[in-house]
């Protein structure tokens, strides 16, 4: 502020600067005027661009798949007419049935047409829809079309022809299903792809899951809440399988585009599951797509291929798929290992009318194994064994369909399972038949019954100068034939939309070698929904099994039913929370009771065919406390993190002590991001505290005391896709699973004088190749 003066002076000063103020104004108008005439004379010079508008979707829903669970992502390429509607569907890309259903529905959509100076012009866009898989709720929440999540997309059009699709979807729209009963984890096979570590196969993704303890970290044998490799059931589709995965490098003996989803159990199942004392892993196959379909990948460790095609206008579908192994000529040069395997899988079906169905699923797999050094792999002073072992299956099944929710299935199925071990062979030869209904019951409950029997031929020949004890061999695997028959019900009741029960029970004869036994199973399970994000999970069940000391090896059972049959007690409560983003996190704790069991692995870290190590019987314990974080891998950044604190304990002949492959501490973490532009990275870390340190003593080994090493283990996976014309792809994959070359001690035994570890490795194993599909 100007100071004011007598004299008159401020006044004068004012007014100059005022003059000054005017004289700038009119400048800056007149020079704006000039300014706004000539940009008005050049915009007249030349053409002004053109106002686009991109497409709007304004109803976008679609169904999730019947049948299917899981998470998966499928972009389309979509032309969206001037008025709205959507005319051409070009590519398709994500697995099915997901596909075919976004597919189907794209087809009724209704979008704002796209705008070329306010005029509607079609337009070439891409569209995402996400499936997510949630637990299990009411129909009235399930089937409630989800609302679409837009993405603004700077979009440009041509009348003729419309803009080249877009690199990154423009929209997208995310449809929720179901996941497996409570008390369960689902890995789809789309997860099971993008998890590092996984070699693309569900079945070997259950390694990234809590409650999850392997035997040794490479080889896929598991133990699940303490429960050992031998009393964990596989399933497929309702088929007991001895195994699923190839020897110990662990390809899949199924084409992961065979498997829709995987359930895990690490507790007690629902009723549908029995015969096993331990955790179940259930595999549910894909439905068959519309679509001719083929695809086929070139590894250091396989050749593999797997090719689908509709018949008689749809009515009708076959899925062929098969695995060579080269592993011969990579894994057995450069490491002490020499392995290889084979597998193939059929699956035809024909629609008889539009709720009947006829189909053949037959799939079976070879494997051939053995240690070029002298010791055994789980550290014992035996020579190492070279086997074979192989298994088939071929089942027929008739399924009809009453009405939405309501259905029943019949089927066969005939299979043989063979191992050549040093000194013989052990066979089975088996038929088994089954039958499973689902009613719905109003509304939203459910009704399921089921019955099966199984009837084994089980036959040993032995080496005219064996190398096998004879004595223990024909005392542990007899010539006998095993008849084993039950049924299960159970229900799935929502007394209202938050509370879910599922109680059932199932009952099981087993008659061997002239002795017969009968297990009767309870289980419960219960969901409560706190709030819609909030959910406590509890579930509980009897389970029993017959004698059975090693991890699924086909043919190879222990005889009879000497010693009566194994029997678990399982528990479990939790809480599982929903976050934005796709985010679920859980907290369950588990209590898991075993009696009469079957166990030379967890008592004293022996494998060995030797009668008196397997018959040793006893009982033990599990607890502890399972947390677990998890955005969907299908998402541009998407994990899992995974951790488990917990107490194994095994007691046998006045003997008690930890179980010898006790871990305190599994923790994994798993990550997977896109890049764009079909190119994904991922990297999982692995780590566990070490195996307890084993004392002997008169009455046999003790583990406690002082533990082994910790073992990291870092898997890597890049994976690179490319298209190939219109509807194919070709693209490059590389995975390493250890590829920090850790070394895992596997057991640690003191005396008096000193104390010795053994161990694997260090083992890497790379998978490096080709992809390519239409």
């Amino acid at each position: 502020m100007l100071p004011l003066t007598r004299n008159g002076s401020s006044r004068c000063a004012f007014e100059r600067a005022g003059t000054r103020v005017a004289f700038a104004l009119a400048a800056f108008f007149a020079t704006g005027v000039i300014s706004s005439r000539s940009a008005a004379e050049s915009a007249q010079s030349r053409p002004s661009p053109p106002s686009v508008v991109p497409p709007k979707p304004l109803d976008t829903s679609v169904t999730y798949p019947e049948g299917a669970t899981g998470d998966a992502s499928v972009v389309l390429e979509l032309t969206v007419n001037e008025d709205g509607t959507v005319g051409a569907i070009g590519r398709a890309e994500g697995p099915e049935p997901f596909a075919t259903s976004a597919r189907i529905a794209a087809a009724t959509w209704k979008f704002a047409p796209a705008l070329r100076d306010g005029k509607p012009v079609r337009a070439r866009i891409r569209f995402e829809a996400r499936f997510i898989g949630e637990h299990l709720l009411s129909p009235q929440e399930t089937s409630q079309p989800p609302a679409p999540a837009e993405r603004p997309a700077p979009a440009t059009t041509n009348a003729a022809q419309g803009p080249p699709p877009e690199k990154e979807p423009a929209y997208s729209v995310t449809v929720h299903g179901q996941r497996a009963a409570p008390g369960g984890v689902t890995v789809s096979r789309v997860e099971a792809q993008l998890l590092p570590g996984s070699f693309g196969d569900p079945f070997r993704a259950v390694g990234a899951l809590p409650g999850v303890t392997p035997v040794v970290s490479l080889v896929p044998l598991f133990f699940l809440r303490g429960a050992p490799p031998g009393n964990v059931g596989y399933f497929i589709d309702g088929i007991r399988v001895p195994a699923l995965f190839h020897a110990l490098v662990g390809p899949p003996v199924i084409a992961p585009a065979f498997i829709d989803r995987v359930d895990v159990y690490p507790g007690s199942a629902p009723a549908r599951y029995g015969r096993y004392a331990g955790g179940i892993i259930a595999a549910e196959t894909a439905p068959t797509g519309d679509a001719l379909h083929a695809e086929g990948a070139i590894t250091v460790l396989d050749l593999s291929g797997v090719a689908s095609t509709p018949f008689d206008d749809g009515r009708a579908h076959v899925t062929a798929a098969g695995r060579l192994s080269t592993t011969q000529l990579t894994v057995s040069k450069f490491t002490n290992l020499d392995v290889g395997y084979w597998d193939y899988q059929l699956h035809a079906d024909y629609d008889v009318t539009q709720h009947d169905v006829l189909s053949v699923f037959a799939f079976g797999a070879l494997d051939f194994a053995g240690d070029k050094t002298n010791s055994g792999l789980l550290g014992s002073d035996s020579p190492p064994e070279t086997g074979t072992t192989q298994f088939h299956r071929v089942d027929l099944r008739y399924d009809h369909s009453f009405s939405s929710g309501s259905k029943f299935r019949v089927a066969t199925t005939l299979g043989y399972d063979r191992s050549a071990l040093q000194g013989g062979t052990i066979s089975d030869l088996s038929a088994a038949a089954r039958f499973e209904l689902q009613e719905r019951l109003g509304v939203s409950d459910l009704l399921r019954l089921g019955a099966d029997v199984d009837v084994d031929g089980y036959r040993l020949e032995l080496d005219p100068d064996p190398t096998l004890n004879f004595r223990d061999a024909t005392f542990l695997f007899p010539s006998r034939n095993q008849f084993i028959t039950g049924a299960y019900a159970d229900l799935e009741l929502h007394p209202t939309k938050a509370i879910l029960f599922r109680p059932g029970v199932r009952a099981d004869v087993f008659n061997s070698q002239g002795i017969t036994e009968v297990g009767v199973d309870p289980r419960l399970a219960a969901s409560f929904a706190v709030s819609r994000k909030v959910r406590i999970v509890h579930t509980l069940g009897i389970s029993h099994q017959t004698p059975n000391y090693l991890p699924n090896v086909p043919g190879v059972e222990i005889g009879g039913l000497r010693g009566g049959l194994q029997e678990s007690v399982q528990q479990s409560a939790g809480v599982e929370v929903d976050f934005p983003e796709d985010v679920t996190a859980s907290l369950t704790g588990f209590q898991q009771d075993f009696f009469n069991l079957s166990d030379p692995l967890g008592f004293s870290r022996q494998a060995t065919f030797n009668a008196d190590v397997a018959s040793l019987r006893g009982t033990g314990y599990a607890y502890g406390a399972e947390v677990m974080v998890k955005r969907p891998l299908t998402r541009k950044l998407g994990g899992i993190l995974s951790y488990t604190l917990s107490r194994s304990m095994r007691t046998h002949e006045n003997i008690t002590s930890l179980s010898a492959f006790d871990h305190t501490h599994v923790a994994s973490v798993a990550l997977s991001y896109d890049l764009g532009n079909r190119f994904r990275i991922g990297a999982r870390g692995l780590i566990e505290s070490g195996v307890p340190t084993s004392h002997i003593t008169a009455n046999g080994p003790i583990f406690e005391g002082d533990r082994g090493p910790w073992y990291l283990r870092l898997d890597l996976r890049v994976e690179k896709r490319w298209r190939l014309g219109q509807k194919g792809y070709w693209g490059f994959l590389m995975e390493v699973l250890n590829a920090t070359a850790t070394r895992e001690v596997i057991s640690r035994t003191c005396s008096i004088i000193r104390c010795t570890e053994a161990g694997v490795g260090p083992l890497v194993l790379p998978n490096v190749g080709v992809e390519a599909g239409y």
